[in-house]
């Protein structure tokens, strides 16, 4: 067979490849609803992705499974847009017309589905969004149905393909190991699923597309590939507890901050009136004793009652000691002013004191869990 005749072939059974385009369109849509809805041309923010539907672990984990497939068609910048379309558009030509438009549906999906998992497999709690997964899949069944068909394949076409596709995935893999934020794992969980998936397809050139629902292979390298993603799924390590606790502990924490702010402000206050002869003692005292007290108290019950996750914990605790010594601190404060005695004064300054170095700890130990 020569290249004229094998081009006629390829275009005998599809002529127009607009699921490539429809899927390349989609994905742009995508972008610009991204670009709209962070009010930005050019890196869209984590949060505006997480909201449209990134894969996330502990999203997934929490009951948002559809993130595994709506993530593919979400794009973080114009160059990772612009990158993957280019090699959609390059790789459909060739796998819509060989495996056809079903074929080519059904490979960029469950491909793309394989790329999430395995990203959440290596990587639990990291943010991962872009088509690349499937479409090294789209590659990866190429490859092997180059191999499979090699003598239906013309020297020169069969060089410029097999060069094409190694190239694609070798540099691409490359890469995704000296450049920061690409995700390897999602390309070669896309890879697995395309070579799987493409090994059992391989639809004969001479004959229909369709042709390839018939093999048995192919539905057993459907099987292999549903078996590799429920590894994969009963594999992710289990996150989702501890990042819910995470963020209610983060919420407290900063509920916690506000309150604390607050009553510092009260305290200062008070402070103030005395001195401008406003307010007695015994009052200021009272005032203490009877509506700021309680209300720290209930910070402090709040902030001891939450679970939270082990990374917090060191956090927690230093947050805790700051509470109490600050309780302590504002109780001997109370109790100098009902008495006059500066002894007590000279306490609540040493408490005051061991509660901001507690307060910094607390700032130390976010900084070290930030860093991690």
């Amino acid at each position: 067979m020569n290249e004229d005749e094998f081009i006629d072939r390829l275009h005998a059974r599809v002529e127009r490849t607009w699921l490539s385009y429809a899927l390349i369109g989609i994905c742009v849509v995508v972008f610009i609803a991204e670009l709209w809805q962070g009010r930005t041309w050019w890196t869209v923010r984590s949060d505006v992705l997480l909201a449209m539907g990134a894969d996330f672990g502990p999203k997934v984990q929490s009951g948002e499974s559809w993130r595994l497939l709506t993530a593919i068609f979400l794009h973080g910048n114009p160059l990772h847009i612009v990158l993957n379309m280019l090699a959609l558009w390059q790789v459909g030509y060739f796998v819509e017309r060989i495996f056809g438009r079903f074929g080519m549906a059904l490979l960029f999906l469950v491909c793309g589905l394989m790329g999430s998992l395995a990203s959440i497999w290596w990587r639990a709690q990291g943010l991962s969004v872009g088509a690349s997964g499937a479409i090294f899949g789209l590659y990866g069944a190429l490859l092997v149905w180059l191999i499979r068909r090699r003598h239906e394949v013309p020297l020169g076409i069969f060089k410029q393909l097999r060069s094409g596709t190694l190239g694609f995935i070798v540099y691409s893999l490359f890469a995704g190991v000296a450049l920061p934020g690409i995700d390897n794992a999602a390309h070669l969980g896309g890879l697995l699923g395309g070579m799987l998936l493409g090994s059992g397809m391989a639809p004969p050139l001479g004959k229909p597309a369709r042709q390839q629902w018939r093999q048995r292979t192919t539905w057993l390298a459907l099987l292999a590939v549903l078996a590799c993603a429920g590894w994969l799924w009963h594999s992710v390590p289990q996150v989702a507890v501890a990042w819910q606790q995470h963020a209610e502990f983060s919420q407290v924490v900063h509920d916690f901050a506000l309150h604390d702010a607050q009553l510092e402000q009260q305290v200062q206050s008070l402070m103030r009136q005395m001195q401008a002869h406003q307010l007695r003692q015994a009052d200021a005292a009272r005032m203490l004793d009877e509506e700021l007290l309680p209300g720290w108290q209930a910070q402090i019950d709040r902030l001891a009652a939450i679970s939270v996750a082990p990374a917090d914990a060191s956090r927690h605790q230093a947050l805790l000691r700051y509470a109490s010594l600050r309780h302590s601190a504002l109780l001997m404060l109370a109790r100098a002013l009902m008495t006059g005695q500066p002894q007590w004064l000279r306490i609540a300054a040493q408490r005051q004191q061991e509660a901001e170095a507690a307060l910094l700890d607390s700032r130390e130990e976010r900084r070290e869990q930030s860093a991690r």
